[in-house]
C-alpha cells in the first residue's frame, strides 16, 4: 500500500473530516469518518508501508489509531448510528463516556498517547464522535451539535423533576452530576434567602448556560418558589454559551428572555459581579493553577454582594483530559474560605440541602459563602 500523509487525509478523501486542535495536542491528527473502510485497512494491527495501526472498538466508536514515523492519528467512526434522537444517550454525557472508553482501550493496548489523554485530545475526540454521527446521518456538524445540546437540556430538565419528585439517582454520568449540583444550589438559595422570593443571579463561566436556562424552564414549585428578577451568565468565550442558548431555545423559544450573556474574564476584576445577589461558580477553580485559582476566588469574593456558591470536584491528581490544573479536597476548600475577608462559611449550617443526594459527602464539594452584615 502506498504511504499516506496523515496530515491531509481530508484532502485526499472527502469522507474524512479533520478536527482542529492545538499544536501541543498529544495526538497529532484526529479525524471523523462515516466508516473505517474509508482508510482501506483491516481491523487488525498490521504494518503497512511503515505504518503501525491498532483498532479501537468501544460501545460507541470504531476507531483506528495510526503511527507513522513521529506522527500519530486517531480516526473515529460511530459504532451506533441510531442514537441521535435518544436524549438519554446522545447528550453531553456521551463525550465523557466515549473518551473514557478510548482511554481504557489505550491502556489495555499500551498506547500511551490515548491512555494519558490531554484536554486538547479529549475535546477533539468529542467533536470527532459527534461529526462521525453527523456523517452517517447526512447532516451538518452544527445540526448534530444542536440536537446534542437539546437532548442534554431535556435530560437535565427530566433529572431535576425526578429529584424534586423524591426519586434520587446516582451521579453516574456528567449530566446527572450537574443535575445534583443545580438542585442543591437552588435549595441553598431558597433557604438562605428565606425572607425574600426575589433574587438576582450571576452564573460565571457559564459554558453552555445550562443552569440559567434550567432556571428559566422550571415552574415555581420546581424552583422552591424562588423568583429570579434577573439572570446574568458570563464566560470568557460567550460565543459558545450563546450557541448553546440558541440551540436550546429553538425547543423552548419562550424561555430565554431574561438571560443576559456577557464576556467576563475571571482573572480580571469586574464590577459587573456586584449587581447580583448570588454569584455561582460551578467547577471553575480547578481549571486554574493553584495560585491563580485562589486569586480567582478572591476576585469573585471581592465583588460578592450577598452570597457566593462554589462547587469543585475532588481529585488527588487533576484530570488532564478535563483541563483540570488544581486538585481540591474539603480541608483545602475550607482553608481558602477562611482567608476571605468578611466571609462567613455557612456550608455546614445548610448541609441538609444535600441530604437527599446520592452521596452523603456530596455537600463537602460546595462552599456557601455569605458576606457579614
Amino acid at each position: 500500500m502506498e504511504a499516506i500523509n496523515l496530515s491531509n487525509l481530508h484532502e485526499k478523501n472527502s469522507r474524512f473530516r479533520i478536527i482542529a486542535g492545538a499544536e501541543d495536542r498529544l495526538i497529532d491528527f484526529v479525524y471523523a469518518v462515516d466508516s473505517l473502510d474509508a482508510f482501506d485497512l483491516s481491523a487488525d494491527e498490521k504494518e503497512v508501508s511503515g505504518y503501525r495501526t491498532k483498532a479501537i472498538t468501544t460501545e460507541y466508536v470504531k476507531a483506528l489509531y495510526v503511527e507513522f514515523e513521529d506522527k500519530t492519528a486517531l480516526i473515529i467512526a460511530a459504532q451506533d448510528n441510531d442514537i441521535m434522537q435518544n436524549y438519554d444517550v446522545f447528550n453531553q454525557s456521551i463525550a465523557v463516556v466515549v473518551n473514557n472508553q478510548i482511554r481504557d482501550e489505550g491502556k489495555k493496548n499500551g498506547i500511551r498517547l490515548l491512555a494519558e489523554c490531554d484536554h486538547e485530545t479529549f475535546c477533539s475526540i468529542c467533536v470527532a464522535h459527534t461529526w462521525a454521527i453527523a456523517l452517517v446521518n447526512s447532516i451538518e456538524l452544527d445540526d448534530a451539535f444542536a440536537i446534542q445540546a437539546q437532548n442534554s437540556f431535556k435530560h437535565l430538565l427530566s433529572n431535576h423533576k425526578t429529584i424534586v419528585g423524591g426519586n434520587p439517582f446516582p451521579a453516574s454520568k456528567h449530566l446527572e452530576y450537574f443535575s445534583w449540583i443545580y438542585y442543591v444550589e437552588l435549595r441553598a438559595i431558597r433557604e438562605i434567602f428565606e425572607m425574600t422570593n426575589k433574587v438576582k443571579l450571576h452564573d460565571v463561566a457559564t459554558n453552555s448556560a445550562h443552569f440559567p436556562l434550567l432556571i428559566n424552564c422550571l415552574d415555581e414549585e420546581q424552583l422552591f418558589d424562588l423568583q429570579f428578577t434577573e439572570i446574568i451568565c458570563s464566560d470568557i468565550h460567550p460565543e459558545y454559551g450563546q450557541q448553546s442558548i440558541d440551540n436550546i431555545l429553538s425547543c423552548f423559544p419562550e424561555k430565554g428572555r431574561r438571560l443576559d450573556l456577557i464576556k467576563l474574564d475571571l482573572t480580571q476584576d469586574n464590577k459587573l459581579l456586584e449587581q447580583a445577589d448570588v454569584i455561582i461558580a460551578n467547577d471553575i477553580l480547578e481549571h486554574f493553577h493553584e495560585e491563580e485559582s485562589f486569586d480567582v476566588l478572591c476576585k469573585l469574593w471581592a465583588r460578592t454582594k450577598d452570597l457566593l456558591l462554589i462547587h469543585v470536584p475532588f481529585e488527588e491528581i487533576p484530570t488532564k483530559a478535563y483541563g483540570h490544573l488544581t486538585s481540591f479536597n474539603k480541608e483545602k476548600l475550607n482553608q481558602w474560605a477562611s482567608k476571605l475577608h468578611g466571609c462567613e462559611n455557612i456550608t455546614d449550617k445548610y448541609a441538609h440541602v444535600a441530604s437527599e443526594s446520592y452521596d452523603p459527602c456530596f455537600i463537602d464539594n460546595f462552599l456557601f459563602l455569605k458576606r457579614y452584615r
